[in-house]
């Protein structure tokens, strides 16, 4: 059975492992003797998100009935989901494993060292006017970023004409935001923010006259 925690974050050295089992009739030999069992239990994980810093093998001898504990010490190494598997087989005396007895594969979640952090800016680009031929309008834009584990950032632009981008990229993330009283709060606000925003005047072809 594994025993190992519910989950862990990026950085994190920890302790986990499985515990072993045997039952009595495995403990008893030819003509009703007791006889140990010898196992090799072996821990299997997944290179990209969990690192295994102990041997992969643990060979136990089993001379009781009740629970033995295996362990190994991991790290994880990045954010993600990582697979663990631990697999019991009879040790063979010359080394290895003699036949596979039981095997279970479970998923360890990496979070990140810490909740995530919002960092953004705005601006306004002048439209170029009815020149075809004018150079297009360019921005140059700076932003520090926090430290951050790599590869758990994000880049979102969202651009148009008016404050709408800023208005909706601010909603979006108070929207993920925890608590029902954020939620209500910016569905609120935007409700309103567009009542009042004027409505836009259609164009009209211009026309002269003259007495």
């Amino acid at each position: 059975e594994p025993s190992v925690p519910r989950v862990v974050r990026a950085g994190d050295r920890f302790v986990a492992g499985a515990t072993v089992t045997p039952s009595a009739a495995a403990l008893v030999g030819g003509g009703g003797a007791a006889q140990p069992l010898r196992v090799s239990v072996v821990a299997h994980v997944d290179c990209n998100t969990l690192e295994l810093l102990s041997p992969r093998e643990r060979v136990v001898l089993l001379d009781a009935p009740g629970p033995r504990r295996v362990e190994w010490v991991f790290e994880a190494r990045q954010v993600g989901a990582g697979a663990l598997k631990f697999s019991v087989a009879a040790a063979a005396a010359g080394g290895g494993d003699a036949g596979l007895i039981d095997a279970r594969q479970l998923v360890l979640p990496s979070l990140r060292p810490q909740e995530a952090v919002f960092v953004a800016t705005s601006f306004a680009i002048a439209p170029r006017g009815d020149d075809a031929f004018a150079p297009a309008a360019k921005h140059a834009e700076g932003l520090a970023l926090p430290a951050a584990v790599g590869g758990t950032g994000t880049l979102t632009l969202s651009a148009g004409v008016g404050r709408q981008p800023a208005i909706d990229a601010l909603a979006a993330t108070l929207l993920t935001a925890d608590g029902c009283g954020a939620y209500a709060a910016v569905q609120a606000f935007r409700v309103d923010w567009r009542a009042r925003a004027p409505a836009p005047v259609p164009s009209s072809p211009s026309s002269s006259t003259s007495a």
